[in-house]
């Protein structure tokens, strides 16, 4: 299972991911947040893994020949379009009901606000979930990963600078010690943001341990 945390800020968009794939007594390192979408939108997905990861893949090559797509709506239209053909696709091969969501961490362009949105695999459902100055938590415990999230924000937007990197290595530090067995290092962290104004910067850090430095270029 997984442990997503989110956060947006106006022209800002933050995710991390514990990159732990577990199949039963197994576990693997898989890559949970290498979905950019855009110089504004990032993309983390929970669920099911391969079938999840297979949709994004098309979903980016449908960007990658279309440059237009790049927008949030290019993005809703790819994943409406493509999700349908990979769900079926999913359901007939394993022959179980395939869940999954893809968390969308948007920042403003200028024509679309800051936002947080989650496509639902099964349903093709759209949801915000967060607007500018929230966080969004997403996995095995979706409830419990937000009230984390909520609690230690607080904690971090007190503190000064917030310094996302350090926001979401407690949070998912308390998401490991809760499921051991589900969430589990090493996590991958990504930002976009203007870096400085206007040059807009695209960072993706992989972290083994909550014991590692971090980073001015994740401090807003």
């Amino acid at each position: 299972m997984t442990a997503i945390f989110t956060y947006v800020e106006d022209d800002t968009a933050f995710i991390c991911a514990d990159a732990r794939r577990a199949i039963h007594v197994l576990s693997s390192i898989a890559t949970k947040v290498h979905h950019r979408w855009s110089e504004y939108i990032l993309l983390a997905q929970t669920g099911a893994g391969e079938p999840m990861t297979e949709l994004l893949c098309e979903m980016t090559v449908w960007r990658d020949r279309q440059p237009g797509l790049v927008t949030f709506q290019g993005l809703v239209d790819v994943f409406n379009h493509l999700r349908p053909k990979h769900y079926a696709a999913a359901t007939n091969r394993l022959k179980i009901a395939v869940n999954g969501i893809v968390v969308a961490a948007c920042a403003s362009d200028g024509q679309t606000p800051a936002q947080i949105v989650t496509f639902d695999f099964a349903t093709g459902n759209q949801t915000v979930v967060g607007s500018s100055g929230s966080a969004y938590a997403d996995g095995t415990d979706q409830v419990a990963f937000q009230q984390i999230a909520d609690n230690e924000l607080r904690q971090f937007k007190t503190a000064g600078a917030l310094e996302l990197d350090g926001w979401a290595i407690a949070c998912l530090s308390q998401a490991v010690a809760s499921y051991p067995a589900n969430v589990g290092w090493p996590a991958d962290l990504a930002i976009v943001r203007p870096y400085p104004t206007p040059v807009r910067l695209t960072v993706l850090r992989r972290i083994y341990s909550p014991i590692e430095g971090l980073h001015s270029v994740f401090a807003l």
